[in-house]
């Protein structure tokens, strides 16, 4: 009961923005070392697959004790020149699955997540909504004016269609140790086509 009103909290908060959009695909994922998140793109009978990055998996993955939204995570995929990685996890739960779509400068986007915050290290992950614009575009990249945190590696970045449009990919570090707030994510369109060349889309 908690989850479901969290989760009717989020899908209000996200149409007062003008963006309707179901974050319930959206995933912690956690281990001993820190957390990251996923958001779901596929599942096949109780087999689910959740897109993250390789530098998440890399580092929570290392004891095989990974686990995604509580359920073990198994590793299907990674290509750490792109800092992607598909991951795979056995649910009963119905999940939205996630589409890949597009964006242009200047366009409305939702960061969803789960940062780590102190709150999070004591009571666990939260989900958090970032509400911004799109900055910049190349093949490859986007960016907009929000932040990222620890924590957010791995998250979707959604237009106001429900499609993901980006994957947050890295936290800059500034002088100091100071960390950035420029939002980098790999372009979805870049990523699908990855996916589409190794047939996991």
């Amino acid at each position: 009961m908690k989850k479901l009103r969290l989760l009717l909290f989020v899908v209000i908060l996200l149409c007062t923005t003008g963006c309707c959009i179901d974050t319930s695909g959206v995933l912690p994922v956690t281990s001993g070392r820190g957390c990251g998140t996923a958001f779901v793109i596929d599942r096949k009978g109780y087999n689910v697959y959740a897109m993250t990055c390789e530098h998440v998996v890399s580092v929570l993955n290392k004891n095989g004790d990974m686990r995604i939204d509580g359920y073990k995570a198994h590793v299907v995929y990674t290509n750490k020149k792109a800092d992607i990685a598909l991951i795979r996890f056995e649910s009963n739960d119905h999940y939205p699955i996630y589409r890949f779509g597009s964006t242009r400068i200047g366009d409305k986007v939702a960061l969803v997540g789960f940062p780590t915050t102190i709150r999070s290290l004591i009571l666990g992950a939260e989900k958090h909504i970032h509400i911004g614009f799109v900055s910049f575009l190349n093949e490859k990249t986007v960016r907009f004016n929000g932040g990222l945190t620890y924590g957010f590696s791995g998250s979707p970045l959604f237009n106001c269609q429900g499609e993901v449009i980006g994957i947050a990919d890295s936290v800059a570090i500034g002088p100091g140790g100071i960390v950035e707030t420029i939002g980098s994510f790999s372009r979805a369109s870049y990523v699908k086509k990855l996916l589409e060349d190794v047939g996991l889309l």
